[in-house]
């Protein structure tokens, strides 16, 4: 089984508070997931974050070689679970990854074959690209995907107060890892609003000189976080009302 499916599958494990009187387990590791995202196989930096303690590399791949590529990123990638995120995902790539001993895979939804459903080896992350997709968000629960990733806080921009919005609906409409990606780094204010909100892991992609740097702040954050997110104030369950006419009797 995939590394960094079972470390999907730890988090969101940990994450889930016990109701009535039971134990609850004891957190296995970091609250959220850190991923490393690179527009290209530069081994050198590769190498070098794989010795962080990051969850995992994948590597944007548009186009070239991509038999180089993977070469590349199962030479200096070491223990780290990779993957490759293409820009079409098809069989054939998915087919290259296992065989140089890749652990996961990004897809598309409007782009990837649905034949990548049935793949069992890898761990498949699914791009939901909201709000075009709002209305479907609801059936990703029954796709055989290991998490689901949404897009925040692009290149120059602030994490705004919709995306958390945003983060926290589809985190509640879904029974799957919730993992935010980001092209511009996150403060020590954005993690805890999106943790809170329900995201359990980070997608990171920087420039090569900016990334290394860029981990090892975001990491810092995350082992910082507590156990379970805090319950926000307010927050209730809503129990519907029955109502029915006297005159109707029982």
């Amino acid at each position: 089984m995939s590394k960094l499916g079972k470390r999907l599958r730890q988090v969101l494990d940990d994450s889930v508070q016990p109701l009535g009187f039971r134990t609850a387990p004891q957190s296995t590791g970091r609250p959220m997931v850190v991923i490393a995202c690179l527009t290209g196989p530069d081994v050198g930096v590769v190498g070098r974050i794989a010795g962080t303690g990051i969850d995992g590399i994948v590597v944007r791949e548009q186009g070239g070689s991509q038999s180089k590529t993977l070469k590349g990123l199962a030479g200096s990638a070491g223990a780290t679970p990779w993957g490759i995120w293409g820009d079409t995902a098809t069989e054939e790539l998915v087919q290259g990854v296992k065989e140089a001993g890749g652990d996961f895979v990004v897809i598309e939804a409007a782009t990837a074959s649905a034949a990548l459903l049935q793949e069992e080896e890898l761990a498949k992350l699914l791009l939901a690209d909201l709000p075009s997709e709002e209305k479907l968000a609801g059936a990703i629960s029954d796709l055989p995907v290991d998490a689901v990733l949404m897009r925040v806080k692009s290149e120059g921009t602030s994490l705004t107060i919709s995306e958390v919005i945003r983060c926290q609906w589809l985190a509640g409409l879904v029974n799957k890892p919730v993992l935010v990606f980001a092209t511009e780094e996150l403060s020590g204010k954005d993690v805890p609003s999106l943790w809170e909100a329900g995201a359990k892991g980070v997608v990171l992609q920087l420039p090569p000189e900016r990334l290394e740097d860029g981990l090892a702040r975001l990491l810092q954050v995350v082992e910082s976080l507590p156990s379970h997110a805090r319950r926000r104030a307010g927050r209730r369950v809503v129990i519907p009302r029955l109502s029915y006419d006297a005159e109707e009797g029982d």
